[in-house]
């Protein structure tokens, strides 16, 4: 026996708590269509960069900070450029990241340096850590916050004035001699 509750509930709710019958079909409201929920498969490529980006520079578990400081980033590119951030941040990704690595593989009891593929993740995150790293090391912009120096480096990678670039070219260098 289920205590009456009708009267502590709200008008709009009805108790529950009786299964219908198998007999009784459940009806939708008049002229609503099924319910589309959203596909899990299909992500927005644009917010997973953003949140994998945001969780490369947290420090101390600090992800809001992280974001503002992606924010801050964002606004900065759209403000200089007066485009669409994302794909300017895309490009600048793609300009610096790097083909290989470089590993140390024995042969004899030489060491030989010897280049290894990177899948895209590896690249991404390569060429997000030059850039965070070449903004840390901007002189006369340390008075500016943490945003603005990573928006100022995005596009000096994109003018091929910034030491991501350079660390870019090193880096093929070594692959070159060490095949």
């Amino acid at each position: 026996p289920v205590a009456s509750t009708s009267s502590t509930l709200p008008p709009s709710i009805k108790h529950t708590s009786l299964a219908p019958s198998s007999s009784t079909p459940v009806s939708q409201a008049a002229g609503a269509g099924p319910v589309a929920l959203p596909d899990p498969a299909a992500r927005d490529p644009d917010t997973e960069l953003l949140a994998y980006l945001a969780r490369l520079i947290m420090r101390d578990g600090k992800l809001a900070r992280a974001h503002s400081a992606l924010d801050a980033m964002l606004a900065q590119l759209h403000l200089a450029t007066s485009s669409p951030p994302l794909p300017i941040l895309r490009k600048a990704i793609e300009v610096v990241s790097p083909q290989i690595r470089i590993v140390g593989r024995r042969k004899g009891t030489k060491v030989m340096q010897t280049p290894q593929p990177l899948t895209d993740k590896q690249r991404t995150r390569q060429a997000w850590k030059w850039i965070v790293d070449a903004s840390d090391k901007r002189i006369g912009d340390k008075e500016f916050d943490f945003g603005r120096r990573l928006a100022l480096e995005v596009l000096a990678v994109l003018n091929g004035q910034s030491e991501a670039n350079k660390s870019l070219v090193g880096r093929h260098q070594q692959g070159v001699t060490g095949r």
